[in-house]
C-alpha cells in the first residue's frame, strides 16, 4: 500500500517532474508541458501547540530519578539543554564535548547531526 506523501514532497516531486518534461519540450521530444496545468492541493500549517512551562517542568519532573541507562534518564540533559539554550534538535544532537565547556559555562553548535537514508 502506498504511503501518502506531504505538501513539501508534492512540490519538490513536481519540480523534479516540471524540470524534466520542460527540458523534453525544448528538446523536441514532448509537444507540450502538461505540468503548466498541475496544482496541488493548498497546505495548510500545521497548528503547533507548545508546551506551557507547567507541563515542561511537569515533564522533566517525570525524567528526574530515573537510571541514566534508560531512554528516560537519557532524555533529560537533551530536553534540559534544549530548553535552556534554544538549539535545534539537529544543533543539540551534534554536539560533542569538544563544544562544551561545562566549567565556562558556554557551548558552540559547531556541527548538526543530519538523518541520512539508507540507500539499496
Amino acid at each position: 500500500m502506498a504511503r501518502p506523501v506531504g505538501p513539501t514532497t508534492e512540490r519538490r516531486i513536481l519540480a523534479t517532474l516540471r524540470s524534466a518534461i520542460r527540458d523534453a519540450v525544448r528538446r523536441g521530444d514532448l509537444p507540450h508541458d502538461h505540468t503548466a496545468h498541475v496544482t496541488l492541493r493548498s497546505s495548510q500549517p500545521r497548528r503547533v501547540n507548545p508546551w506551557t512551562p507547567e507541563q515542561f517542568w511537569r515533564f522533566v519532573g517525570l525524567l528526574e530519578g530515573q537510571d541514566e541507562h534508560t531512554a528516560a534518564g537519557r532524555l533529560l540533559p537533551l530536553m534540559l539543554v534544549t530548553a535552556g539554550t534554544g538549539l535545534r534538535l539537529g544543533e543539540v544532537t551534534g554536539l560533542r564535548w569538544a563544544d562544551v565547556d561545562l566549567d565556562g559555562g558556554w557551548l558552540v553548535a559547531a556541527q548538526q547531526a543530519q538523518q541520512g537514508s539508507a540507500t539499496s
